[in-house]
């Protein structure tokens, strides 16, 4: 079976994923949060690709809220064998609580990775393509990918016992278990059907749209008469089409972490031993701060790093009246407006 922090860790290096967590489950639910009330507050950045961000951030929010609870309720100290504390069995009440945590956890962990997936799909039909991306059928769609996908696979992994007190690969709380029900064999299947397929599904996706929508906006820049964009317009795409380049890189770099420790526990043999008790701390560090760090990453990203926000923002400290400023692509017959992708 593979190391736990109980077994393995030092008091110094559990405290240290514990506290980091902490600090990250926190900063991304603010980050959720500033996020949300934006689009709420300010009428001026509202768009499509805003209200998705919105989806987004509501599942970030759930995700660094169920985390973080995990982390406070400390599985740890509700253990039905308090002299066998690698076991990981936890009492009955812990257990309930345990499954509750989990669930919500990866449901909006899974809803979380599609929304960013639909996001960038948005942005480059919207940038690239050009479409008409205001009909219901598309948010339909949206919605059916978004929250129902998620809720079916958080149901069978729930329904099959598949979830619950994991502390070898997560930094505290309960998630998928990696293990069969002996508790020994990895459960190679589970683990990549119920949380990796989707990561490294993402990992494909969302950097070949965003890199294609930054191209497209390369492209448009190099040629602004013949794409009718004016001045302003210029301006802001500058200011804009390197985020598109951002937010992938940003992406990988948060989930990675918990890919390479599955790797190491349930596919392989690389971090299956005590001698590794080093390389598994770093990875399940870095790991507690990528599964709970997106919402506080798109804070930074899409709040304080948007002029969009940024500028409405200034205006209600300032109580100024004047309306915010809307650049629309002239000539155009199906509404695409440069603003939708600067509001992102």
């Amino acid at each position: 079976m593979a190391p736990s922090p109980i077994s393995c860790f030092e008091e110094w290096q559990v405290d240290t994923i514990h506290y980091t967590s902490i600090a990250v489950c926190a900063l991304s639910i603010l980050g959720s949060l500033l996020i949300i009330f934006s689009y709420v507050l300010f009428k001026s950045i509202r768009s499509n690709v805003r209200f998705i961000l919105v989806n987004l951030s509501l599942m970030d929010f759930g995700v660094g809220f169920a985390n973080l609870f995990g982390i406070l309720y400390d599985y740890g100290n509700h253990l039905s064998n308090s002299s066998d504390p690698s076991s990981g069995v936890l009492n009955h009440t812990a257990q309930q609580v345990c499954l509750v945590q989990a669930f919500i956890a990866l449901l909006c962990t899974h809803s979380s990775i599609i929304w960013t997936i639909l996001l960038s799909a948005y942005l480059y039909l919207l940038v690239a393509h050009q479409r008409s991306t205001h009909t219901k059928r598309i948010f339909l769609s949206f919605y059916f990918f978004g929250y129902g996908v998620p809720l079916l696979s958080s149901l069978w992994l729930l329904l099959t016992d598949r979830l619950g007190y994991a502390p070898y690969n997560s930094a505290g709380w309960c998630t998928i278990k990696g293990t069969d029900t002996s508790g020994h064999n990895p459960n190679i299947y589970v683990t990549a059907v119920g949380y990796d397929m989707w990561i490294y599904l993402s990992f494909v996706l969302v950097p070949v749209f965003c890199v294609a929508v930054h191209l497209r906006i390369r492209d448009k820049l190099k040629i602004p008469d013949e794409a009718g964009l004016s001045q302003n317009a210029v301006e802001r795409l500058y200011c804009v089409h390197y985020k598109f380049l951002a937010v992938p890189a940003i992406f990988v770099l948060l989930r990675v972490w918990s890919c390479i420790v599955n790797i190491g526990l349930v596919y392989g043999t690389m971090l299956n031993s005590n001698s590794n008790c080093r390389l598994l701390f770093a990875f399940t560090w870095l790991s507690g701060i990528g599964d709970s760090g997106q919402g506080m990453m798109n804070g930074i990203l899409f709040v304080f790093l948007t002029k969009a926000v940024t500028s409405s923002v200034q205006r209600r400290i300032c109580c100024c009246r004047k309306p915010a400023d809307t650049i629309q692509r002239s000539g155009s017959s199906n509404g695409y407006r440069i603003s939708d992708a600067d509001e992102a």
